[in-house]
């Protein structure tokens, strides 16, 4: 089984040690894709879906009370050293390590390797920030996977997520150019519709014409926008949350927005919320 892996990577001579650490990963059951079927709403047709988890340098932003991405992607660098070691002055540079670049891009090589009987049809990125935001994915690995996307033979549909200071018509045409006409989808954190709540309770650190502003972009370029709105933030009753998603999904069509996926409270270990969750009381933060 190893041969046939490292045969199918499809690698330069000069990049078969990060095959064989990818190997490694597999063989010590690190998951870092995962396949499914999924509803397409709008063919009314089931897709296949693989699912690509990058372990990129980490969200840019890092504050949000509810996420804990940043904690995991801290273990899996600690348990693989190797993989993404980060060189500051040549981030400030706007240089990332060559390796780097490979690294991310064997990522995807491999998850679409081991799934290549399925034929699956969209593919879902996610690497705990944003894609777009070339100091968590260097541009060049950006460029690289849409173009691979691009050349795939059965995949017609690439998801991604970004916060929306990153999203502009220049970091949307570096992927729409590779995908050559493929489906493009870009899903952004709006969260709620109050800004208070979506600024203070979840300290998502942008407004909700950020939101908007994104929104008109993608739309010029011909993107698909995917929202994020969160049931039950810290400091909300049952009812009040209700409210503010129901609010949320609202706005977000009448913004343009394409689908929206409605996300459910629930604690992840190194969090605001988990520290709340760990209360007792009527500081105890309860899931919906």
């Amino acid at each position: 089984m190893i041969i046939s892996l490292t045969n199918a990577i499809a690698m330069p001579l000069s990049c078969l040690g990060l095959a064989k650490r990818f190997i490694d990963l597999v063989m010590q059951g690190e998951e870092f894709y995962a396949l499914d079927d999924i509803y397409d709403v709008f063919s009314g047709q089931q897709k296949k879906r693989l699912t690509l988890l990058l372990s990129g340098y980490g969200c840019a932003w890092g504050k949000c009370t509810v996420c804990g991405f940043g904690k995991k992607l801290a273990e899996i660098h600690q348990k693989y050293p190797g993989l993404l070691r980060l060189d500051h002055g040549r981030l400030r540079l706007g240089l990332p390590r060559i390796d780097d670049v490979a690294d991310l891009v064997a990522f995807y090589r491999m998850a679409v390797m081991l799934n290549v009987k399925q034929q699956p049809q969209w593919l879902y990125i996610y690497n705990g920030g944003s894609f777009l935001n070339a100091d968590e994915i260097p541009l060049t690995a950006q460029i690289a996977i849409a173009r691979l996307v691009g050349q795939h033979k059965s995949l017609d549909s690439l998801f991604v997520e970004s916060r929306p200071e990153f999203v502009s018509s220049l970091s949307l045409a570096r992927l729409t150019d590779g995908l050559k006409g493929k489906t493009l989808e870009i899903g952004i954190g709006l969260e709620a519709i109050t800004d208070r709540v979506r600024e203070v309770l979840i300290r998502k650190g942008f407004s909700r014409d950020d939101y908007g502003r994104a929104v008109g972009v993608c739309k010029n370029r011909g993107v698909k926008v995917l929202a994020y709105v969160f049931l039950k933030p810290l400091g909300l009753t049952e009812a009040e949350s209700i409210d503010e998603a129901v609010r949320t999904i609202k706005y977000a069509f009448e913004a343009g927005t394409d689908e929206v996926s409605l996300s459910c409270a629930f604690v992840q270990e190194g969090t605001v919320m988990y520290e709340a969750f760990l209360k007792e009381g009527e500081e105890k933060f309860i899931p919906p």
